[in-house]
């Protein structure tokens, strides 16, 4: 009986922790996955008996996976719509939704075209873009190239702001309006690129939301808006969050 009570507790003491970890499952936008791993891999070494799994996708798809039940505790959009919906529809938490990053929107080309004010002007020949029915980089795009009114431009249109800079880094198309995040993650120099004027264009921002509280879940909701995050955000090409 003695050699059994021992045996227990030592099992006892081998799985508590283990019955004690927490688990967390975060849907994030394929645009903002590989920031995301990061930042998950600092939370965790923060919070040890906390285990996070991340789910990606499209903003669209994840967005209709939690109106089909998936189990995700926080949906990080690449816009703001999707956890606007989500809340009235009340799928998410009232009040958990802030805006984590905001994009940054670039001209770009790998043809040494040096990607400037007068290039918009003068350009002839295919643009790539994000689908503006379904990306907000492609609404910001439509945005800038309405400001310029060139007409020589015949705009390519990929269903994402991945695949607009795809079909350009396959030289499939000359240029581009993209994500500075795109360039920064295949490591790409920026000096092939130009900042857009941040007035021609609405903000891109990217929201996230409370699926499921927890206390857990609250937490990584927070540990977003630290200025350690944001660092991380930034240097992946993005601009600060911004909420109260």
């Amino acid at each position: 009986m003695i050699r059994n009570f021992i045996f227990f507790s030592l099992l006892t003491i081998f799985i508590q922790p283990q019955l004690l970890a927490k688990s967390i499952t975060v849907a994030v936008a394929a645009n903002f996955a590989e920031p995301m791993k990061i930042i998950l891999k600092q939370f965790e070494l923060l919070h040890s008996n906390i285990d996070t799994t991340l789910v990606i996708g499209s903003s669209g798809k994840l967005f209709a996976q939690i109106q089909q039940g998936a189990p995700f505790d926080l949906f990080l959009s690449a816009d703001q719509e999707k956890p606007n919906e989500l809340i009235r529809l009340k799928l998410a938490v009232p009040h958990s939704q802030f805006t984590y990053a905001k994009g940054i929107l670039v001209l770009w080309s790998k043809q040494n075209l040096a990607p400037s004010y007068q290039t918009l002007k003068t350009f002839k020949g295919n643009l790539a873009i994000a689908n503006p029915k379904l990306a907000p980089y492609g609404v910001a795009a439509k945005q800038v190239l309405a400001h310029y009114h060139n007409k020589n431009i015949q705009l390519i249109s990929a269903n994402n702001v991945i695949g607009a800079f795809q079909y350009i880094h396959s030289n499939s198309v000359k240029m581009g309006l993209i994500a500075k995040s795109s360039l920064i993650h295949a490591d790409i120099d920026l000096k092939q690129s130009w900042d857009i004027d941040k007035s021609l264009y609405s903000e891109i921002l990217q929201d996230l939301v409370i699926i499921t509280s927890s206390d857990e879940v609250k937490l990584l909701s927070t540990y977003m808006k630290s200025s350690e995050v944001q660092s991380i955000i930034e240097s992946f090409g993005y601009q600060r969050g911004s909420y109260e």
